[in-house]
């Protein structure tokens, strides 16, 4: 008798806390009332899993269109016609998750549930404004319609709101930023440390004759033999002139990528 009164308490608590969960609350759209057979009726979809599901697999295809997507196909070909088929039911299925979230919820003047209240939801609704226009095909190719098809890439973000651990990790990260900021405030510092050395040892002294059409024989080691045997002394592009020069250099040198011209420059440097 215990454990069957447990189970009825559970099963009471789980279905309280289910109604709350699905409480419709204020006007949507000035017209749908929290009586309105049809906003209880897209509550209920909304809150069920397989409609949770369902835009889940549309992102993860609408993300798999994109990643097939490639300049280097026929545009006549049958499969970017079929990826543009596919591309437009998933619009459709993201217009049908805004429609009915717009008339449970409100739009933006419904109080702090309202759809556009939600960040998630702010930046879904604009890839599929961005994404309907990206459909119609009587503006041709013109730049600013390749420019809102781009941000289509923004939609596979939208799974960050839907999965509890991805959104533990984003949140983890936001966290994270302030002490990133310090490490990164000491980074510059040492950097600028290194740089101030490099602007004493090698300003200036990183120009180099550009011999073109000077032979190979003739050995050039200062800027007036550069000059009189008609080359160009002229300075290389990460140099230690000035200490923000020195930081950019000292950025491209930590990076592991072009630090031996750079090295070369300093062995060779020269008045």
């Amino acid at each position: 008798m215990a454990s069957i009164k447990l189970e009825e308490s559970v099963l009471n608590k789980s279905t309280l806390s289910l109604k709350e969960q699905i409480k419709i609350q204020g006007t949507s759209l000035h017209f749908f009332t929290e009586e309105s057979r049809l906003r209880k009726f897209l509550s209920k979809i909304e809150h069920s899993k397989w409609f949770s599901k369902a835009i889940v697999f549309s992102i993860i295809v609408s993300t798999l269109i994109l990643i097939l997507e490639s300049p280097m196909y026929d545009p006549e070909s049958t499969f970017i016609r079929v990826m543009e088929y596919l591309n437009a039911a998933m619009t459709f299925v993201f217009i049908i998750e805004a429609t009915v979230k717009i008339i449970v919820y409100g739009f933006i003047f419904n109080g702090e549930s309202s759809y556009l209240q939600n960040i998630g939801n702010v930046m879904d609704f604009f890839v599929l404004i961005f994404s309907i226009l990206g459909l119609f095909t009587f503006w041709g190719d013109a730049e600013f319609i390749k420019i809102m098809r781009l941000l289509r890439v923004l939609r596979p973000l939208s799974m960050v709101s839907r999965d509890p651990g991805m959104k533990t990790v984003i949140q983890s990260l936001g966290h994270a930023i302030p002490e990133i900021g310090n490490l990164l405030l000491v980074s510059i510092m040492i950097l600028s440390l290194f740089s101030i050395l490099g602007t004493i040892f090698f300003q200036g002294l990183f120009y180099h004759c550009h011999k073109d059409n000077i032979p190979n024989q003739i050995k050039i080691q200062t800027k007036w033999e550069c000059i009189d045997h008609g080359g160009e002394w002229i300075n290389k592009d990460s140099n230690f002139d000035n200490v923000l020069a020195g930081l950019l250099t000292m950025f491209e040198i930590i990076t592991t990528e072009g630090w031996i011209e750079i090295m070369w420059a300093g062995v060779d440097a020269t008045s």
